[in-house]
This record gives C-alpha cells, sequence and structure tokens, in this order.
C-alpha cells in the first residue's frame, strides 16, 4: 500500500547517484516512519488506499532515511537521503519545527493530470539526556492542479479525473479552500543503523 504515498517518495525520485548534501548543523539522521490517517485527509485516492488496506487489515506506511539540520537560530532543514531529492527547509523553535518544500508538474497514481505538491512537515526533535534522538510529528502533502494543467483536465475522462487528482475531495471530507487535497500521515523516526 505504499503506492498512497506520493509522500517523501516523490522527493526520492530521480537518476542521479548521489545524494545531495544536507546543509546546516546535523542534529541526527534518522529512519523516518510514517502512518497514514484518515484524520486530516481530503484526497480521494488517498482515502482509497488508506480504505484497501484497512480491508486487509494494515494501514499504509512510509520509510526513508532523513538527516535533521539547523541551519541557524530559527531555521530547519529536514533532508531526505535519496539522490535529487530537495530539503524541506522552515521555522524553528528550539526543537519544535515546521519544514516544507513545493514540487511542481508531478504525475500521481491515476490522475492523468499534472500536479503540485506541498509537503510539511511540523514536528519536534525529540531528546534523551540532552541529545537528538530522534523525530515526531505530522506530514501532511497538500496536492493542487499544476498552473497551466486545466486543458489537460478539461480534456479527461472526469470519472478518472474524480477518483485520482486533486480538486476532486471524496464527498465526505471539506476540500482545502484552494481546491487541492490533503494527505495526512503520523511520523516518527528512529535511529538510523
Amino acid at each position: 500500500m505504499r503506492r498512497a504515498a506520493a509522500v517523501l517518495l516523490l522527493l526520492a525520485a530521480g537518476c542521479e547517484a548521489s545524494v545531495p548534501a544536507c546543509p546546516g548543523s546535523a542534529q541526527g539522521t534518522y529512519e523516518l516512519g510514517g502512518v497514514a490517517r484518515e484524520a486530516g485527509t481530503t484526497c480521494p485516492f488517498s482515502l482509497a488506499a488508506i480504505a484497501a488496506a484497512q480491508a486487509e487489515g494494515t494501514v499504509p506506511t512510509i520509510d526513508v532515511p532523513v538527516i535533521v539540520s539547523w541551519l541557524d537560530a530559527g531555521t530547519a532543514a529536514l533532508c531526505v537521503q535519496k539522490p535529487m531529492a530537495a530539503p524541506l527547509t522552515g521555522p524553528r523553535t528550539g526543537d519544535a519545527f515546521a519544514v516544507s518544500v513545493t514540487l511542481a508538474s508531478l504525475a500521481i497514481g491515476s490522475c492523468p493530470c499534472p500536479v503540485d505538491l506541498l509537503e510539511t512537515i511540523t514536528g519536534t526533535l525529540q531528546r534523551s539526556a540532552g541529545n537528538p534522538s530522534g523525530v515526531t510529528g505530522t506530514l501532511v502533502d497538500h496536492f493542487t492542479r499544476s498552473a497551466g494543467a486545466d486543458a489537460c483536465y478539461a480534456g479527461a475522462d472526469p470519472a478518472t479525473v474524480a477518483a485520482g487528482c486533486p480538486g476532486a475531495p471524496a464527498p465526505s471530507a471539506t476540500p482545502p479552500s484552494d481546491g487541492g487535497c490533503d494527505a495526512a500521515w503520523d511520523v516518527a523516526s528512529h535511529s538510523a543503523p
């Protein structure tokens, strides 16, 4: 059910062999694991993946290596350790941070048209005896239609668009004001081996 996660794995797409360096002062390298959650999820394709996994007695999950880094006294970075991955950056206060990255014109699942992704992790660096020991928080993938993709959406099969594209949230969900949809995850990490 990892297909449900356009999630961090989109950041890992690419064919370059080297992993970009993570800027700033590294606070730790962790294996970031996530579990999809219905609360906060409005994308029909994510809700369908959650329902299918639950029918099998599981839940969609993600697992990816990351480095958490402090860029300065008020800025954090989270770097996915995969080729061509862009760092998520944003403000921090102490060990609490909210980092994000925007990726444009992506292909996801069954959506025949390009989408943009704003990926945000709101989390806290955990400490044990004063030393960084892990990360906990929430990951939200916010999908919207890519700018200039109106012709694609207009020409696509409406049922396919409704089932697999942002802008057509599930009937029980309240869509974000920009017409997009969200996929939400609870994330936690452990030290990488």
